[in-house]
């Protein structure tokens, strides 16, 4: 059980420095949810001006 999770978080440490290094290796689900989250965030930070 631990071995699959370790390989797991493996994947996922290489597939996020391939983002960073060519943004065109993203998938579009990702780009889709990157962009919500910062439109999340510069609304949270909005609110809390107010």
């Amino acid at each position: 059980m631990h071995l699959t999770a370790m390989s797991y978080n493996l994947l996922r440490i290489v597939e996020e420095l391939f983002k960073t290094r060519d943004p065109e290796l993203s998938h579009p689900t990702d780009i889709k949810y990157t962009e919500a989250l910062e439109k999340r965030q510069k609304a949270a930070k909005n609110e809390e001006g107010l």
